[in-house]
């Protein structure tokens, strides 16, 4: 994952003018180019997982806080001995994770779906 150095940087990867993200971005724009939910959004900045200012009533996420929050997002997958999360594969109603250790078509089927 590459570091946003430079607002031009982090526009370019996000395929957006730099002038779109210049003086930060409001709930209804930022999710959307983050490819989530203002809901998602707004309880992710709650939780610190993204910086966020208020102005108001109104959310404003600027441009670095959207670079620190995609590079943080996008790193490497996590180790079996850091916190991990369930994986939900796409038609089953819940993983067949227990005791925090895959099983073989569980890995399988993950590196399918490109998340190991």
């Amino acid at each position: 994952m590459p570091e946003f150095d430079t607002i031009d940087e982090l526009a370019n990867f996000m395929g957006v003018e730099p002038d779109e993200l210049r003086g930060g971005l409001n709930l209804s724009e930022a999710a959307p180019l983050l490819g989530i939910g203002i809901s998602t959004l707004r309880s992710t900045a709650l939780n610190g997982r993204i910086g966020y200012r208020r102005a108001g009533r109104r959310w404003i996420f600027g441009w670095r806080d959207i670079a620190d929050y995609i590079q943080r997002e996008h790193q490497s997958p996590r180790l079996p001995s850091e916190q991990q999360s369930s994986i939900r594969i796409p038609g089953e109603k819940h993983s067949n994770l227990r005791n925090g250790h895959l099983g073989k078509k569980d890995l399988e089927e993950a590196k399918k779906l490109g998340l190991l």
